[in-house]
């Protein structure tokens, strides 16, 4: 047997001996150089130091505080503050927890050993999420703490905005009271609440959180500017005086209540809704006292079936009704809409006023009658006669027996931007698509996204001859999701043989999102062309290229 070795033991050196081994200053020994290396990011000012730590949740801006004597107060002057239930637990602690609870140790009945089982996918997330739960509790009421503690000696950093998501407890309503309050002393300006009432993960579901208006009445919280909640209750009573220059509200899956002659949101300029429980005397009370409403956004609401936008003085711009099922007639009477956006069913809609909208975007989520092709064919230009640009989708796959325009439709004098995005089957006809070109005779952007999946077994869509189609201001052609089918092939011909000023056709393999901010989103397509491929295309393309238009290729 081996005699033990025999090792000197050294006293531990202590922290200044450690800072005089690696440098001065802050400096340490590079060790191939035998140079020194600066602690750069150390000798930034500190209003810099805290726009670097603006972009990290307050948690991890806080653990900063433990580099150095340097870095001890620097995020307190952090003027964003963030805390998150999604990251409460870093990429590396995730991975530390999974390993550590990935499996579990049972000892069956009888045995006088443990066996090792795999923990369930299902348990494992409840895990995580009670584990992100109790990390979550523990930095804000540490922050909250300290922020107690050091009332009388900190310095007065103002707050520009205060995110806060999470999943909702009973007990977590006074904490997040305290957090808004504090917010609110420093001067909030931006405001984000997220608190889940329904934990997936386990299927318990809490009451909505109660937003604090008390907290914004009168002079109090008047540098509030935005405001985002989600989940919560927010329930005006009768006279309140608040948000006096708040300038745009948000709402998601919020219980919004409002009392009969409120006269409040005087400085609102924008206004959303998502999946909320709206009433017509609700937008009516809004529209009457928001006098600078400039955008106007329902997305997924119910409890109105006739919408009315009209009031005296009204400044609205922008409109959007997005997948309001419910709603089977609209009415605007809003002088100043520039911006009108729309998806859902072919419903009746009344102008009135509202004759001075120059963009719109509108998807018909059809039925296989064909309503919203014989709407946009015939009555779309008089009821927009100002349209310069338009986003249309169309579902041409859903009809059931095919449709045959009679006669010209009607022309769009100002239009200069047509958007299609069509759905259709592999075999149908896109030369119905020249019939609204010949409609835009000021034309000069196109833009088509063609998808098609099967074919028919019988021939269906729109029917349309061309004719003696040509358009003579078209000047960009932009083709997104380009595949070589005979509709699409068809229609590119036609397009470089009939267009004598077209300068550029572009042809993109991916898609577009077209989004209801009026921006649009390319996505990469999942495999690129091959270049083989690409070359006998533009061969191809070359021998209808009469004019001599620029072709481009976007993998």
């Amino acid at each position: 047997m081996a005699a033990p070795s025999k090792r000197k033991h050294r006293p531990a050196k202590t922290a200044g001996a450690r800072k005089r081994a690696r440098g001065y200053d802050g400096q340490h020994l590079c060790g191939e150089h035998g140079g020194t290396c600066r602690d750069r990011i150390s000798e930034l000012p500190d209003h810099l130091l805290a726009v670097i730590l603006g972009h990290l949740d307050t948690r991890s801006s806080a653990a900063t505080s433990v580099l150095s004597r340097r870095w001890r107060h620097v995020w307190k002057s952090v003027p964003r503050l963030r805390f998150s239930h999604h990251d409460a637990m870093q990429p590396t602690q995730l991975c530390r927890f999974l390993r550590a609870h990935k499996y579990a140790f049972v000892r069956p009945s009888l045995c006088r050993w443990r066996r090792r089982v795999r923990v369930s996918d299902d348990r494992l997330s409840r895990l995580i999420d009670r584990y992100s739960a109790r990390i979550f509790l523990r930095s804000l009421t540490g922050f909250l703490r300290a922020s107690r503690n050091n009332s009388e000696n900190s310095n007065c950093t103002r707050i520009t905005s205060l995110v806060l998501n999470c999943f909702m407890k009973d007990h977590y309503a006074r904490l997040i009271d305290q957090l808004v309050k504090f917010a609110v002393c420093h001067g909030v300006e931006d405001l984000d609440l997220t608190t889940y009432a329904e934990d997936y993960s386990t299927g318990s579901q809490t009451a909505k959180y109660q937003f604090p208006l008390s907290l914004f009445s009168g002079d109090s919280g008047s540098s509030l500017m935005e405001l985002k909640l989600g989940e919560c209750t927010l329930s005006i009573p009768v006279g309140y005086e608040g948000f006096k220059y708040l300038m745009k509200l948000k709402l998601e899956e919020c219980t919004l209540s409002i009392p009969v002659g409120f006269e409040g949101f005087k400085s609102l300029v924008e206004l959303s809704f998502y999946r909320m429980h709206i009433s017509e005397a609700m937008i009516q009370t809004l529209l009457d006292n928001c006098s600078k409403l400039r955008s106007l956004h329902l997305d997924n609401c119910w409890g109105v079936t006739n919408l009315r936008i009209a009031s005296q003085g009204l400044e609205l711009r922008d409109l959007v009704v997005n997948s309001c099922l419910p709603i089977t007639y609209i009415e605007l009477g809003a002088p100043k809409l520039q911006r009108f956006g729309y998806r859902g069913q072919c419903i009746t809609m009344l102008f009135g006023s509202a004759v001075t909208i120059e963009h719109a975007w509108l998807n018909y989520n059809d039925r296989n009658d064909g309503d919203s092709i014989k709407y946009i064919i015939g009555n779309l230009p008089v009821d927009f006669p100002k349209l310069t640009s338009v986003n249309i989708v169309l579902y041409t796959y859903k009809l059931k027996n095919p449709i045959t325009p009679g006669g010209r439709p009607t022309i769009f004098r100002s239009l200069q931007s047509l958007t299609l995005q069509v759905i259709m089957h592999a075999n149908d006809d896109l030369a119905w698509v020249t019939m609204l070109l010949d409609a835009a005779p000021v034309l000069e952007i196109f833009q088509i996204q063609v998808s098609a999946d099967e074919k028919r077994d019988h021939p269906g869509g729109i029917f349309w001859e061309p004719g003696d189609f040509e358009h003579r201001r078209l000047r960009q052609v932009k083709m997104y999701h380009f595949r070589t089918g005979r509709s699409v092939m068809a229609l590119v011909k036609l397009l470089l043989s009939r267009a004598p000023l077209l300068h550029t056709m572009t042809f993109f393999h991916g898609f577009f999102d077209s989004r209801q901010d009026w921006t649009y989103d390319y996505l990469d397509p999942d495999e690129d062309a091959s270049r083989k491929r690409q070359a006998a295309i533009q061969e191809r393309l070359a021998e209808w290229n009469t004019f001599g238009a620029s072709l481009e290729f976007v993998p």
